[in-house]
């Protein structure tokens, strides 16, 4: 059925049931303005293929998320590095605060 192929990008005028997986995926997920009997073909294709709706995506893992931002600011802004007291000072302040807040602490 014609309602059931792509009307855009790299997959254009194919069937959904010969996209791959993954593109069908980033569709529902990333693409605004999807036409609606498009993301209901998509998702029916996505259950069908297995067995569900589309894993939810997984939560960040904060400590890696705060660790590698942390570092990559203290490498930027340390004074030894031309940075500022000040600068320093927020970004500890900032560093403390994310993780207690997401029970980053340790």
């Amino acid at each position: 059925m014609d309602c059931d192929r792509f009307y855009f990008g790299r997959h254009r005028d194919e069937p959904v049931d010969q996209v791959p997986t993954d593109y069908l995926r980033w569709c529902v997920r990333d693409v605004g303005g999807l036409k609606p009997w498009l993301r209901q073909a998509i998702e029916a294709e996505l259950k069908r293929r297995d067995g569900s709706e589309s894993p939810p995506p997984q939560p960040p893992d904060w400590p890696d998320v705060i660790r590698r931002w942390y570092l990559d600011l203290v490498a930027r802004w340390h004074p030894d590095r031309g940075g500022t007291t000040e600068a320093m000072q927020a970004i500890n302040d900032a560093h403390d605060l994310l993780r207690r807040l997401t029970g980053a602490g340790g």
